[in-house]
C-alpha cells in the first residue's frame, strides 16, 4: 500500500487521502505548537472546534500540519 491510499475508517474524516508530502503532527507535536494540554485538544475536536486526527493505524493517529495552523490563523483572525 501506498502512503497516498492511506485513509482514515470510521472517523470525523471518512477516508480522507493523505498526501506523501504533506506533513503530519502527533499529538505531542499539536501540544507543543498550540501550548495547550491534549485534553483540551480532544475537547475541542469534540466540540467541532477543531479539526480530528487521521487514523494511519489502529494505534496512530496524525494530524495534517496544514489544517492545525488553519486553525492557528483562524483564531488568530478572530474567525
Amino acid at each position: 500500500m501506498k502512503v497516498s491510499e492511506v485513509t482514515e475508517p470510521n472517523r470525523a474524516q471518512p477516508h480522507a487521502k493523505v498526501s506523501p508530502l504533506e506533513p503530519l503532527m502527533k499529538i505531542g507535536d499539536v501540544e507543543a505548537y498550540l501550548g495547550i494540554k491534549k485534553s483540551s485538544i480532544y475537547r475541542a475536536i469534540k466540540e467541532g472546534t477543531f479539526p480530528p486526527p487521521i487514523q494511519l493505524t489502529p494505534n496512530t493517529s496524525r494530524w495534517r500540519r496544514s489544517e492545525v495552523e488553519a486553525f492557528v490563523t483562524a483564531k488568530a483572525e478572530g474567525r
